[in-house]
Order: structure tokens, then C-alpha cells, then sequence
């Protein structure tokens, strides 16, 4: 202890000083709470558990409420994703039959264009034999 005080003679300064001030003020007024805290009559306690208690209760619906919105916005966003694919696949669905229909009329053509000079060979021969 005699070292303590010895250290403390030879460092103490204004600074010093000021700080140990400050620790001290500190000191005195988590003291203050601390006993200002533990004096609580029972009647204050009970004010303090009921308002408690009326937070928790609070929080809770708060809690509750929060969650069925969110349950709302989870259907409403399964029902417009729903929407959303199923529109997909009509469009796909319309692709692909468009796509078909294209095909289909190029293979048209295609047969087409390997017919028509044979009709047209055959009434250019059909006509000129009937000419001689």
C-alpha cells in the first residue's frame, strides 16, 4: 500500500489530478443509480413488471401482424410468379407454334417449287404437242 502512495506522490500532476476527479464523479454516480435502483418500493416493481409485460404484449402483436404480412406478400408474390410462368409457357407455347405454322409453309413451298416446273414443263410439252 506504501508503494501505492509513494508512485502516486512521485506521478501526481494537475493533469493527474483532474482525471482521478472525473473517476470519482464516475464513481458517485453509478453509485447514486446502483442505490437509487435497489430502493425500488414493491409497488414501483410491480409498475415495472406491468409496463414490461405491457411491452412484451405490444411487441408480440406487433410481432404477429408483422408476420401475417408477411405471409400476404409470400402469396401474393407465389401467385404473381405463378402468373408469370404460366404466361411464360402461353408465350412459349405460341413460339412454338408459330414456329411449326413457318415450317410447315416453307415445306409448302419447298414442294411447291419442286411441282411447279414440272406442271409447267408438262402443259409447255401438253401444248406443243397439240401444236404439231
Amino acid at each position: 500500500m506504501q508503494e501505492v502512495l509513494t508512485f502516486m506522490r512521485g506521478n501526481w500532476s494537475p493533469g493527474a489530478y483532474g482525471i482521478w476527479v472525473l473517476v470519482a464523479m464516475f464513481g458517485i454516480y453509478l453509485l447514486r443509480e446502483w442505490r437509487e435502483t435497489r430502493k425500488l418500493s414493491s409497488a414501483d416493481r410491480q409498475a415495472r413488471r406491468e409496463g414490461f409485460e405491457h411491452q412484451v404484449d405490444v411487441l408480440m402483436h406487433e410481432n404477429r401482424r408483422l408476420g401475417e404480412d408477411l405471409r400476404t406478400l409470400r402469396l401474393e408474390y407465389d401467385n404473381y410468379r405463378r402468373q408469370c410462368l404460366e404466361e411464360n409457357d402461353q408465350r412459349v407455347a405460341e413460339i412454338r407454334r408459330l414456329e411449326n405454322e413457318l415450317h410447315g409453309l416453307q415445306r409448302q413451298m419447298r414442294a411447291q417449287a419442286q411441282t411447279l416446273p414440272r406442271i409447267v414443263e408438262d402443259q409447255l410439252v401438253g401444248r406443243h404437242s397439240k401444236d404439231h
